[in-house]
């Protein structure tokens, strides 16, 4: 599942058969899989935010698997003669993964926030509900308040890896971490059983940049 005019993978997407009752979701490169089919013709319907429903047919065949490339568009990419001005396709992904998600999160692409002075992941989980920043003497957010919890009750993660702190206490100096070098900010406010138990405010996990959620060829130079 990839999208017509970037070719990039789509993550979230939601497939399914109406008259089987069968729905799934694409995984971070764009892929599904519906098992255990009958023979037969049968109607596929993808959706995604801010592109246009597609419908296709499947052939599927007894004891064999049948592979279905499908690549969603929108109108808005036909219209030359207007100049169209929408959101980026990380905040559509944004949106995804939070409506999709199995507990209480809010989900952020950084491209969003590309006119930010000081672009620290400080400056941008404050902006988030339920977050109050905690600054210092220059006025930088260092730590985070969520839902009334301080900072040494919040965790910050990476790619799901425990973020060490260098100060006092176990709140991270947000205010010294880049948010260029990711793509995507989650902040979970409920958790789920495999979360750690100090994170009782919830806990920002930073995605990095990945080129493996791209489609279109890697070129590497050295």
């Amino acid at each position: 599942m990839s999208n017509a005019a970037t070719k990039t993978g789509l993550e979230g997407a939601v497939v399914e058969i109406p008259q089987l009752g069968v729905t799934t979701q694409t995984d971070n490169s764009g892929r599904f899989v519906l098992s255990g089919l009958p023979a037969g013709n049968h109607e596929v319907i993808v959706s995604y935010i801010g592109l246009d429903n597609a419908k296709t047919q499947v052939a599927v065949a007894d004891g064999q698997r049948a592979v279905r490339d499908v690549e969603l568009t929108t109108n808005i990419y036909k219209l030359d003669a207007f100049k169209v001005t929408g959101e980026r396709e990380g905040y559509a992904l944004a949106l995804t993964m939070q409506r999709n998600a199995e507990n209480v999160k809010n989900v952020v692409a950084m491209d969003s926030y590309g006119n930010l002075p000081n672009l620290s992941v400080g400056e941008v989980v404050m902006r988030l509900p339920g977050v109050a920043p905690i600054t210092q003497d220059e006025g930088l957010n260092y730590a985070i308040q969520v839902r009334g919890m301080p900072g040494n009750l919040n965790t910050v993660t990476m790619d799901g890896q425990r973020m060490p702190s260098i100060g006092t206490n176990r709140a991270l100096e947000l205010h010294t971490v880049s948010a260029t070098l990711y793509e995507q900010m989650e902040l979970v406010k409920g958790l789920t059983p495999d979360a750690s138990a100090d994170s009782l405010g919830g806990n920002v996990n930073l995605k990095t940049r990945s080129t493996l959620n791209m489609k279109e060829k890697r070129r590497l130079n050295f």
